[in-house]
């Protein structure tokens, strides 16, 4: 580090700098001249020991402040000229940039890094294009009660197009996996909370309904805020082609809604769950054209007995492919999400 400081402050002057006490008061004097130039005031009225030698130190200081700035600050070399308005009290110090294009940051880049001035910039710059992040998935609020329940009589009922076969003994067919597939969408794409059941009802088949209304029961029991209750299968006496519909570019299994009526016991109230069924077949019909095979009345309960709004739903047939079947579920989703209220 090098000290520059005026010849005509004497010997005296360089044995206070040599013990310490000179830097330190040359420290306090630029201190000073700083504070003075804010408040309107001249070196002229400090201390005497500022005048002589040191006169021609603080007029330089005064007089052009920009030459001390551009010490620290490279990119001031470049400024055009320097106005001092001297009116009132205050002193203004305004900077103006003239010949700096303010347009091209490069220009001004390399004031302060000369390196910077060998650089050409290209004739032309190709259009960057930046990518589109799309926002985060907003994690949608489960309803703080299960609304809907679901569950499969017959359980090993599956689709021949995929399994080879129409029904596999003992296990969980793919109307259980359209099931899954039915709880899954209406609880992450519309946050209705859903009971399911993955219970075997038909080991043995003709007992098939007394065992899932044991399974209903309980479904009902533990959700007491329950909206609705489905029990899914899939038909048996319909053909691929009266089964199967394109919806926006996809094969989908139709859906039959099935309703027990009083024929063979006591069901009161059945023609309003006939009526709820029906309004459920018009909405599909509404959404996704196609997709509804109707409402079908048949004389058994079917466990609909047992809730005010309680069907049946046959998604496609044997001769659908498992896909179709999910596809299809998960249009159903949408169709029921907009008949359940999420705030009750």
């Amino acid at each position: 580090m090098i000290f520059i400081y005026p010849s005509s402050l004497g010997c005296r002057s360089r044995r206070r700098f040599k013990n310490g006490k000179g830097s330190r008061l040359i420290a306090y004097m630029l201190l000073f001249m700083m504070l003075s130039a804010g408040f309107g005031f001249t070196v002229r009225f400090c201390c005497p020991y500022m005048l002589g030698g040191m006169n021609r130190f603080s007029v330089w200081l005064t007089r052009n402040p920009l030459s001390l700035m551009s010490i620290a600050m490279p990119v001031l070399s470049g400024v055009g000229q320097v106005s001092v308005d001297e009116s009132g009290k205050k002193n203004v110090f305004a900077v103006y940039l003239p010949g700096v294009d303010l347009r091209g940051p490069q220009y001004i880049m390399s004031l302060g890094l000369p390196l910077l001035s060998k650089v050409q910039a290209p004739e032309n710059e190709p259009d960057v294009t930046l990518p589109v992040v799309a926002d985060e998935e907003k994690t949608v609020q489960l309803s703080k009660d299960c609304l809907v329940a679901i569950y499969n009589t017959h359980t090993g009922e599956t689709y021949a197009l995929t399994d080879g076969v129409d029904r596999l003994e003992g296990q969980r067919g793919g109307v259980t996996k359209a099931a899954v597939t039915l709880k899954k969408v209406l609880e992450e794409k519309y946050g209705i909370r859903t009971a399911i059941s993955d219970r075997i009802n038909d080991e043995v088949y003709n007992n098939a309904y007394l065992e899932s209304e044991k399974v209903a029961r309980d479904l009902i029991a533990r959700n007491p805020k329950l909206q609705l209750v489905l029990d899914i299968h899939r038909d048996s006496a319909k053909s691929r082609e009266q089964t199967m519909v394109e919806i926006k570019g996809e094969k989908a299994a139709r859906v039959m809604i099935v309703v027990g009526s009083d024929a063979r016991s006591p069901f009161p109230g059945w023609e309003e769950n006939r009526d709820f069924a029906q309004r459920v077949a018009d909405r599909m019909n509404e959404l996704y054209p196609g997709l509804s095979l109707g409402v079908r009345v048949k004389e058994g309960r079917y466990n609909q007995h047992l809730h005010s709004n309680s069907i049946l739903l046959e998604i496609g047939s044997v001769d659908n492919t498992t896909d179709e079947a999910l596809y299809s579920a998960g249009l159903v989703a949408d169709v029921l999400a907009g008949m359940i209220n999420k705030n009750d």
